[in-house]
């Protein structure tokens, strides 16, 4: 075989990526392997249970399906012709090839794809063809979503020689196994194309990776060390959270691609820019300083309610339902106190896991949220959580007698820190925000960990792991304590000129 002209493959998983981010494409292809990062455990967790969800829809929809057993792409490809010509009526995990008529290119390129299932339909007097369908375990169609059924539409057309008449996506599940939502994909061969396009120029060019741009979906990619290590030495503008994408079009269109140019203008010339406000602004600023600088950059005062005693609180939610299972709790440094739903329960007890905790068990979310409502009960003090997410659960899931009791006294403590200070960290998370203080979860800090192990004693009963997930929870709750801490130990003082929008911090 002539290597020079051997086909580079093109997996349609790359035209997801493309949908949102180029430069994952060119390293998939061309990125040094050593400095692939090891797949989070939420996305190695998802991607099961995404597995998961499509055996459990073909059980439910076509009854229990024989895999077909395949130790090679090759061998997966002729399996599913050969099944194709059988005509049998569902082909599950198809395996799909064709090379692309594409030109300009120094080699071919093979595009591969495996689509969730086939369905046969009959034409009269004509040959069995076959129709895609995707199933996802979400409930509405992505950009990525529809270019991957647009490329399993052209393959299938390669295959059979006749584009299919029918291609859709299974969203989500009943009770029953049976998707929650069934819809019919228009295929879109303009979108296709340009997307095949940019994506064969980008793996068969071995030169030229795409610039850095560093988004929220980047952290769990096993490239996001290695883009963020560039970003930072490049001190690249796409650092800075919360851009709006207007915003950034803007910067980048008058030339100003680096923190350091943010830097050198004022707070009031960033203000010329679309959407940075006279909130933002201070804000953005501030961030960039603190990369450059590497230290925590003070926008204002800080609030007095910073001083005060005060309530921490978490939550933690299916993130499929919506349901709260955990919330935890505690008054500045005292002992954490936890309460977690507990359904095979008829009412409420307390039971002491293997390190010590003690948690409250009730048999309902209502259960809990009042469990909760009476451990605050003390005083009226502020209770304050991270992000406005925790109190907006509150109020669409908790009893009503337990939101008018509490609502008053809820803080979105994370809304107001980054409107006080910026930090050189990528995102405002509270997991990231602790870490730059210097705090450890001490079993993981990684929600989709505590969930699965909150699933896993649900089953068991197993208290080991209630005590990780417990953990993690408690945590959450600490951490919060531990940022506030700081905040009142690095406070500049007010008093400060502040007329500039930004208040430096030595420390």
């Amino acid at each position: 075989m002539n290597l020079q002209n051997s086909p580079i493959i093109l997996p349609v998983t790359q035209l997801r990526s493309l949908a949102t981010c180029e430069r994952l494409v060119w390293l998939d292809t061309h990125g040094d392997p050593s400095e692939r990062s090891t797949p989070s455990a939420a996305l190695t967790s998802r991607l099961a249970g995404g597995v998961a969800h499509e055996e459990a829809v073909h059980v439910a929809t076509v009854g229990a399906i024989q895999p077909m057993p395949v130790s090679s792409w090759a061998e997966g490809v002729q399996v599913t012709r050969e099944a194709m010509q059988r005509g049998d009526p569902v082909i599950p995990d198809a395996h799909l090839e064709a090379l692309l008529p594409l030109d300009g290119l120094a080699q071919p390129v093979m595009l591969r794809g495996k689509v969730d299932q086939l369905q046969r339909y009959d034409q009269r007097g004509s040959q069995a063809l076959y129709f895609p369908i995707e199933i996802k375990r979400y409930l509405r169609p992505s950009e990525a979503d529809m270019l991957q059924l647009d490329a399993y539409v052209w393959l299938l057309e390669q295959a059979q020689g006749v584009q299919p008449r029918y291609s859709g996506f299974w969203f989500g599940m009943r009770d029953d196994g049976q998707p929650a939502r069934k819809i019919r994909h228009d295929y879109d061969d303009m979108r296709l194309w340009a997307a095949l396009e940019h994506a064969a120029r980008l793996i068969t060019d071995t030169e030229t990776a795409p610039p850095v741009r560093i988004a929220s979906h980047c952290r769990e990619c096993v490239w996001y060390s290695a883009c963020m290590s560039q970003a930072v030495a490049n001190h690249d503008i796409s650092l800075l959270n919360g851009l709006y994408k207007e915003t950034r079009i803007h910067l980048q269109n008058a030339g100003i691609v680096s923190l350091q140019q943010i830097v050198s203008m004022s707070v009031v010339e960033l203000r010329q820019f679309r959407k940075i406000g006279p909130t933002t602004a201070p804000m953005i600023h501030a961030q960039a300083r603190a990369w450059i600088e590497q230290r925590p950059i003070w926008v204002r005062e800080m609030p007095s309610l910073y001083r005060e005693q005060a309530w921490f609180f978490d939550i933690e939610t299916d993130q499929a339902s919506g349901a709260v299972w955990s919330i935890g709790w505690s008054r500045e440094h005292e002992p954490v106190q936890l309460v977690v739903v507990a359904p095979h329960l008829t009412q409420s007890q307390q039971v002491t896991l293997p390190d010590g905790q003690v948690v409250h068990l009730a048999p309902d979310t209502d259960a809990a949220w009042r469990c909760f409502a009476d451990g605050v009960s003390a005083d009226a003090q502020p209770i304050l959580h991270w992000a406005n997410t925790d109190a907006s659960v509150l109020q669409a899931t908790a009893p009503e007698d337990v939101v008018i009791r509490l609502k008053h006294r809820l803080y979105d403590f994370h809304g107001s820190f980054k409107k006080t200070v910026q930090l050189p960290v990528d995102g405002m998370s509270l997991k990231t925000v602790a870490a730059y203080f210097g705090f450890a979860w001490s079993a993981y800090a990684d929600w989709h960990m505590a969930w699965s192990d909150y699933q896993r004693w649900l089953v068991t009963e197993n208290d080991g792991y209630l005590a990780k997930a417990c953990a993690y929870q408690g945590d959450d709750v600490r951490a919060m304590v531990i940022i506030r801490d700081w905040c009142q130990q690095a406070d500049p003082h007010s008093g400060s000129d502040l007329a500039d929008g930004l208040l430096p911090l030595q420390y």
